[in-house]
């Protein structure tokens, strides 16, 4: 038998369940008491462990709060990039973040925690955090630097450095309102981004093609 089929043993599969629920305790730890009041405790009572647990699993709280929100994202962000659809950048670009907006606009109580911890969090979830903003900053370096993608004279680093503010930008206000609506945020997006596009729309190379 291929041993890279098998299911993982009792003890691999205990390690994932015991992870996934201090993920899930420390998720709704966050929502009802923020991040600065949650204990490491609190986490290993809810999820029912001991708290020395918990740091086989997490070296401290910010690395715990880190994961919460990166599982999300590499599930979502691997869809996204996975489906592109053929045409031109800009709607590329909208059809990723919008799956983004999509996803924190499920739980958007939780959201509002994560974002506002991890974009500036210290400790050792620092790192994972810069890691991800790198890589995401990158993947949309990647479609803006293709031939014809920007308007003439515009540089690569600069306009990949605009669709993240406006990425951003229009998450945190769909989360200031009420209710985070998904496809309002996509079209202001969309507009926001509009001028760094080249107005021809023949531009047509996906990752998908």
């Amino acid at each position: 038998m291929n041993t890279f089929t098998q299911k993982p043993g009792p003890r691999l599969a205990q390690k994932q369940q015991t992870r996934a629920a201090l993920l899930e305790a420390a998720r709704g730890l966050f929502v009802e008491r923020g991040f600065e009041r949650t204990t490491i405790r609190e986490v290993a009572e809810r999820a029912g462990v001991a708290v020395g647990t918990v740091f086989v699993h997490f070296p401290d709280k910010s690395a715990l709060l880190v994961a919460t929100l990166d599982e999300q994202l590499e599930a979502t962000l691997t869809r996204a990039w996975a489906t592109l659809p053929r045409g031109p950048a800009g709607a590329q670009l909208g059809h990723v973040v919008g799956a983004l907006y999509r996803m924190y606009a499920k739980a958007p109580v939780l959201a509002r925690v994560l974002i506002k911890e991890s974009l500036f969090v210290e400790g050792p979830g620092k790192a994972a955090s810069v890691a991800r903003i790198v890589e995401f900053t990158q993947a949309l370096a990647g479609v803006l630097a293709r031939p014809g993608v920007l308007a003439p004279g515009l540089d690569v680093e600069d306009a990949t450095g605009a669709v993240l503010a406006a990425y951003l930008g229009c998450l945190v206000e769909g989360l200031s309102a009420d209710k985070l609506d998904p496809k309002r945020q996509r079209e202001r997006f969309d507009r926001l981004i509009r001028p760094w596009l080249s107005p021809d729309r023949a531009t047509r190379k996906g990752k998908n093609r």
